[in-house]
Order: C-alpha cells, then structure tokens, then sequence
C-alpha cells in the first residue's frame, strides 16, 4: 500500500507486503525489502 504524495525517483524498488505512509521522499536506487513500515 503506497500512500498519498509521494515521491518515487528512478530505479526504486518497492517489495511485497510493504506500507508506506504519505508524503515521503524516494531517492535513486532506494530499495524496501519485504513487509516494511514507512509512515
């Protein structure tokens, strides 16, 4: 689930069973593992 206001930049990986809050900021090649909490 990816909230409202956020921003992904190139070459990010979001895996399964993540949760990510609103208005967070992706850098290039950032990458979320399986079930991980941003908020």
């Amino acid at each position: 689930v990816i909230g409202d206001k956020n921003l992904i930049m190139g070459c990010c990986h979001i895996a399964h069973d993540c949760r990510v809050g609103s208005s967070n900021i992706f850098a290039n090649n950032s990458l979320l593992a399986g079930h991980v909490v941003v908020e």
